[in-house]
């Protein structure tokens, strides 16, 4: 999962720049144009509910915290208590899918804006360069 987000995230800018640059410049025909729209709506659909749900999913922690100390851990035995610490303790940091380690980007809503303002911004240079 790690490689897919990497490679969504180091590509995706490009991708869209590249697709959205001859629809805006008008160098292609109605049919190019309306497959290129429809690529570009998929893409960009993807991208968001894999970033939506990665954001979370990583965010559950918080409600899986609540959930272990509202048991009644105190009424049970010490093997259940130290079952219930060992969840409380790793329940405490978020589990963040990662750009296989080389950055520090995680898949969350704020990637999901930034690769797509990213990709304006690719696309603009695109444009200017003529």
């Amino acid at each position: 999962m790690e490689v897919t987000f990497f490679a969504q995230i180091m590509l995706i800018s490009v991708i869209l720049a590249c697709v959205a640059y001859p629809v805006l410049m008008a160098d292609s025909d109605l049919p190019h144009v309306i497959k290129a729209i429809w690529f570009l709506i998929v893409l960009i659909t993807i991208l968001a509910i894999f970033n939506y749900e990665m954001d979370v999913m990583s965010n559950k922690n918080v409600e899986v915290f609540d959930a272990l100390y509202n048991t009644p851990w105190y009424a049970c035995d010490i093997k259940f208590r130290r079952m219930v610490l060992n969840g409380m303790t790793f329940s405490q940091n978020p589990i963040w899918i990662r750009g296989m380690g080389l950055l520090d980007v995680r898949a969350s809503k704020a990637t999901f804006y930034s690769a797509l303002v990213r990709s304006y911004n690719i696309l603009n240079v695109f444009r200017n360069i003529e």
